[in-house]
């Protein structure tokens, strides 16, 4: 059986597809994504435009002819952060839903962290650590003992939200969300997210390494502080150029690297541990 998930997120929108075997295994047939930006320049309480929603049905017509091109049998439809924090999110929903022809459901904070550190769990060798999935308008931070969470929190920290910011703010605001977490120093950390991913393509291309799959890929600390320095230090058009990142992720990467560093340094952790799994919102 096939199943789509769709993540309507801040930044992009991502459709992967998943062939689901009867004994509960499944495989990742592909995926694409389009960074509609819903939640661009968005205040908490403040409606999305409608040239925002517009882009957004685009995105999920081209997406539909993907679904039934391949004759996927299941289709589920998130939205995060964007959806939360606007005025119109619900009624956007429902618009979205009724264009796509399946119903996009809004979910929360909590249970975007819940979802996706399921999906971290199930794919990677956990036991204990801290997981966060850093999306555009969020970040979830996930802690897990004897491969059970514990505690979940969301904060309004995504990397599109934030960028513009001034780095020791962003750093600053990021300590105070992982102070707040019941954690130990030296603990091991995990990570989700498009920016993740894309760090993680650039430093493997930059190595030369031959993996095919950024999933389990380890990111020291050292390397991701260079990175984060390394980032910020450059424009968009320069960060497009670079291995790895592609022009619609340049836009966030640099923030996104500041975000993960600070993270990492937060809690002493020897680096970050990717995950590509987005299966966990199924």
């Amino acid at each position: 059986m096939l199943t789509a998930v769709l993540d309507a997120g801040f930044n992009s929108f991502r459709l992967s597809i998943f062939q689901v075997f009867p004994n509960g295994t499944f495989r990742n047939v592909g995926s694409i994504k389009s960074f509609v930006r819903l939640g661009e320049g968005l205040k908490e309480g403040e409606p999305v435009s409608e040239t925002k929603v517009e882009e957004a049905e685009r995105t999920l017509a081209e997406f539909l002819k993907v679904i039934r091109k391949n004759k996927v049998d299941n289709v589920i439809a998130v939205g995060t952060s964007a959806f939360r924090f606007a005025s119109n999110g619900q009624d956007i929903a429902g618009r979205l839903s009724k264009s796509f022809g399946y119903d996009l459901r809004i979910i929360s904070g909590e249970d975007e962290g819940k979802f996706s550190s399921v999906g971290v769990l199930n794919t990677l060798p956990i036991n204990d650590g801290l997981i966060f999935d850093l999306g555009g308008g969020s970040l979830e931070l996930v802690s897990v003992k004897d491969r059970r969470i514990q505690e979940v929190k969301q904060f309004p920290l995504g990397a599109l939200k934030m960028g513009g910011k001034p780095e020791d703010l962003i750093r600053k605001e990021i300590r105070s969300a992982v102070s707040s977490m019941n954690l130990r120093d030296n603990v091991k950390v995990y990570g989700s997210g498009g920016n993740l991913r894309a760090i993680a393509k650039m430093d493997i291309k930059a190595k030369g390494r031959m993996i095919k799959t950024v999933h389990g890929y380890h990111i020291t600390s050292k390397v991701m502080n260079r990175y984060a320095k390394l980032l910020n230090s450059m424009g968009v058009k320069e960060r497009a150029g670079l291995p790895g990142i592609d022009e619609g992720r340049a836009l966030t990467v640099n923030t996104g690297a500041i975000i993960i560093d600070e993270i990492i340094s937060s809690v002493k952790s020897t680096g970050v541990t990717v995950s590509a799994s987005v299966l966990g919102k199924a």
